[in-house]
Parts: C-alpha cells; sequence; structure tokens
C-alpha cells in the first residue's frame, strides 16, 4: 500500500472571509500565504458597506490603530477582539465583552 506522506512540501496559508450576518453567504474572501499579515486584508476590501451589518467582528490579529481608525470613518462598528494585558493568563481577560462579540444575543 503507498505511503500517504506528501510528496511535496506543504505551504501555508490563510482565508480572510467576509460573511453576511443576515443570511450567513460568504461574501467576499482573500487568500494569502501564512507569513503575510492579518491586519492589512480589513483595507483591501474585505468590508462591505451593502453586508446587512455594520458591526466587524475579528480575531485579535485583526486589531490595530489603523484598521480601527479605517472602520470608524467607513461607518463601521469595531467589534474587534481585544489582546489580553501581560498579567492576565487565561481567556476570561474579557469575558462580558467577548460574548457580547460572537455570541447571539439571546444566548448571553
Amino acid at each position: 500500500m503507498p505511503s500517504s506522506d506528501l510528496a511535496i512540501p506543504f505551504l501555508g496559508y490563510k482565508s480572510h472571509v467576509s460573511i453576511d450576518r443576515g443570511y450567513r453567504f460568504i461574501r467576499k474572501w482573500k487568500t494569502t500565504h501564512a507569513a503575510a499579515s492579518n491586519s492589512a486584508r480589513l483595507r483591501e476590501g474585505l468590508l462591505d458597506k451593502t453586508n446587512t451589518a455594520s458591526g466587524v467582528l475579528a480575531d485579535t490579529a485583526y486589531r490595530s490603530k489603523v484598521n480601527e481608525d479605517f472602520m470608524e470613518k467607513q461607518g463601521f462598528v469595531s467589534k474587534v477582539h481585544r489582546k489580553k494585558t501581560a498579567s492576565q493568563t487565561d481567556a476570561t481577560a474579557y469575558p462580558e465583552i467577548q460574548c457580547r462579540k460572537v455570541c447571539d444575543p439571546i444566548s448571553c
């Protein structure tokens, strides 16, 4: 039986996806190599004013002063997760904020 190991080295990729909140359809996406910075992707056309919601939910890697200013100028509401400080040791650093940003309002 042939080995299942890959003969060609696998290089990492990242997918950046914009999803319609109301209908849960993928509206826009961008694929980059794994070493590319996440923060610049928001400003490269992923955000869409015709989307059904103005809130932008994203991982902490997308949080930067430049992105926050960009979203504010474009009329988006930033709900990008916050990075925890060095003194915080677990994922419960901002439990009420993270829940409000990610969870369905009914379940929080």
